[in-house]
C-alpha cells in the first residue's frame, strides 16, 4: 500500500483528526485517485473533516468536484463555505460563477470575500454587478478584493464603480481600486486617477500615477 492509499483509507477512520490529516495530506499530493473519496468526506459529520476536503479538492483542481463544492457553499460551518468558495476559485469552471454570487451576500466576510476573490479568477462578466455590489460592503477586506477581482475582469462597467472607490475609507481599497482602473485602461477615470495623485497615502498615489501612465500610453 502507497502512501496514497494509506490516506485514502484514513479518510475513514474513526478519529477524525486523522480523517482531517488525511484530507490535508491528500491534497498536498495531488492526488487525483482521491477525488470520488474526498467528495465523500465533503459529508463528513465533523466541520474541520469537510473543510480540509473542500481544500484538498481544490489543491487537486478536478472537474469532478465542482458539483459537490458548489453544495459546500451553503454548508452550515462558515469555515467549511469559505474553504468550498476558495476552492472553486481555484478549479475555475464558468458553472461555480452563478452560486459564488450568491455567495457575496453570505452572512460572514470571510466567505464573502473568498467569493469575490474567487470570482475574479473565474473572470466572468455576469458577475462585473456583484463585483460593484460589494464595493460598498461593510467589510473593507472584501472591498478590496472586489476591486482587485474587477480589474481582473476587466469591463467598462465598473469604471464609475471603481473611481468612486478611489475615495474609500481604506487605503487598500483606494490603492486596489487604481490599479484596476490601470488594468481597465478606460480615459473616463483619468481625472479621478489625478486627483488621486494628492491622496495622503504614498502608495495609493503611486498607484494612481502607474494608472495613468498606462491610460496614456
Amino acid at each position: 500500500m502507497n502512501d496514497g492509499e494509506m490516506k485514502i483509507e484514513q479518510l475513514r477512520d474513526a478519529d477524525p483528526d486523522i480523517r482531517s490529516d488525511a484530507a490535508e495530506r491528500l491534497g498536498k499530493m495531488r492526488a487525483a485517485e482521491a477525488v470520488d473519496h474526498l467528495l465523500a468526506v465533503l459529508r463528513d459529520d465533523q466541520a474541520v473533516v469537510r473543510r480540509r476536503a473542500a481544500q484538498a479538492l481544490g489543491k487537486i483542481r478536478d472537474q469532478r468536484a465542482v458539483h459537490d463544492l458548489i453544495a459546500g457553499l451553503r454548508d452550515d460551518a462558515r469555515t467549511v463555505r469559505k474553504e468550498a468558495a476558495k476552492s472553486l476559485g481555484k478549479i475555475r469552471d464558468q458553472q461555480a460563477a452563478g452560486p459564488l454570487i450568491a455567495a457575496i451576500t453570505d452572512t460572514s466576510a470571510d466567505v464573502r470575500e473568498a467569493a469575490v476573490k474567487s470570482l475574479g479568477k473565474i473572470r466572468t462578466v455576469s458577475a462585473v454587478e456583484p463585483l460593484t455590489a460589494a464595493l460598498q460592503d461593510s467589510s473593507e477586506d472584501v472591498r478590496e478584493a472586489a476591486a482587485k477581482a474587477l480589474g481582473a475582469v476587466r469591463s467598462q462597467r465598473a469604471v464609475g464603480p471603481l473611481t468612486t472607490a478611489l475615495a474609500d475609507t481604506s487605503e487598500g481599497v483606494r490603492k486596489a481600486a487604481a490599479k484596476a482602473l490601470g488594468r481597465i485602461r478606460s480615459p473616463q477615470a483619468v481625472d479621478d486617477l489625478t486627483a488621486a495623485l494628492e491622496d495622503t497615502s504614498k502608495s495609493v498615489r503611486k498607484r494612481a500615477a502607474k494608472a495613468l501612465k498606462k491610460i496614456k500610453t
